[in-house]
């Protein structure tokens, strides 16, 4: 045991000596994105103080965000009523999270599981390729009638290859967070 720990103290010395440094300052196109994504929780019991105080922490240090609105944070007037009141520097997208409103609203049938959060139920790749068109078309006209264009960004937790392909070519999106 003891040749074992010498083995990887001296491994360790080792990768420390000869491992290149890396300088932060060399990558001068390098940045970071700020990434919010909205949702109506029943865990928030005021989503729209919630957004507020954290697009608040946002504005008091002068960074751009993009914020990633799922659909019935879209729907939503009093988080509406917080996104017009940020500034130009922020960016708004859809988060493709599936919920029984969203499902609803979109004339397909939820799936409806034990837990919200089951991949069947929450995930696009949990309905039928045309039941998908019909989520994503429905989240990006009502995203189009809020703000009056359509997103370049969307994320979620999965989003699968076909609902991509479909929102490239239909939406012309450029950025995911997945």
């Amino acid at each position: 045991m003891c040749r074992f720990i010498e083995f990887i103290l001296v491994s360790l010395l080792l990768l420390f000596i000869v491992a290149p440094k890396v300088n932060a300052q060399n990558y001068q196109n390098s940045f970071i994105t700020i990434v919010n994504p909205v949702r109506i929780s029943t865990y928030t019991q005021d989503p729209a103080l919630s957004l507020k105080k954290e697009y608040e922490e946002i504005k008091k240090r002068d960074f751009p965000a993009t914020w990633l609105l799922t659909y019935d944070a879209i729907a939503n007037k009093s988080l509406f009523e917080v996104f017009s009141m940020m500034d130009e520097r922020q960016e708004f997208g859809i988060f493709l999270e599936i919920t029984e409103n969203f499902s609803n609203a979109s004339g397909v049938s939820y799936n409806k599981t034990n837990s919200w959060h089951h991949a069947t139920s929450v995930f696009l790749s949990g309905y039928r390729q045309e039941d998908r068109k019909k989520l994503i078309d429905t989240v990006f006209i009502e995203f189009k009638e809020r703000f009056g264009y359509y997103p370049k960004s969307v994320g979620g937790w999965w989003v699968d290859a076909f609902s991509l392909s479909y929102m490239q070519e239909k939406y012309d999106i450029s950025g995911v967070l997945g």
